[in-house]
């Protein structure tokens, strides 16, 4: 079953909150962040591996917004 980016961040609260969810995503969104399928970034070509290792620098802005 795949879930949604919304659903699968609903699953962290009890009971599947999906309004603290879309909270939680435009806060992140607010912030400059966002959430990405493993998907996307192959599709650009970057290794999943890259993303769990930090070591690797990703090409995109996690600057607040105001900084970016």
């Amino acid at each position: 079953m795949k879930y949604s980016v919304r659903e699968a961040v609903a699953r962290a609260y009890v009971g599947w909150d999906l309004a603290q969810a879309d909270r939680a995503i435009a806060w992140l969104d607010e912030c400059g962040y966002a959430i990405v399928s493993k998907a996307a970034l192959l599709a650009i070509g970057i290794p999943i591996a890259a993303v769990h290792d930090k070591a690797t620098p990703i090409p995109a802005s996690t600057a607040p917004k105001e900084l970016g």
